[in-house]
């Protein structure tokens, strides 16, 4: 009986804590997923090229998309969406 109630709990400390940084990136998490890049490579020498890959994906994910949105918003030309412009331009 204690073996199951452990296995359970094993399980369920592994499946709660693992959070993959290509699994943020597939559900469209950019933002998440380069803040936990960053975390797991900071400070270590070898770094993972898992790692490095996942941010690489996410930072030019992120970065068409606010592109992409840039370049609609500057077809509108409409004066009250600069403000939206310069807050992507800056993030």
């Amino acid at each position: 009986m204690k073996t199951i109630i452990y296995t359970t709990l094993i399980l369920l400390i592994g499946t709660m804590s693992c959070r993959s940084i290509d699994k943020m990136v597939d559900q469209g998490r950019y933002d998440d997923a380069i803040h936990l890049a960053t975390q797991k490579l900071a400070g270590k020498k070898n770094k993972k090229t898992k790692h490095i890959q996942a941010l690489e994906d996410a930072f030019f994910k992120i970065n068409r998309i606010e592109t992409d949105r840039i370049v609609f918003l500057k077809s509108k030309n409409d004066q009250s969406v600069w403000d939206e412009v310069y807050d992507l331009y800056t993030k």
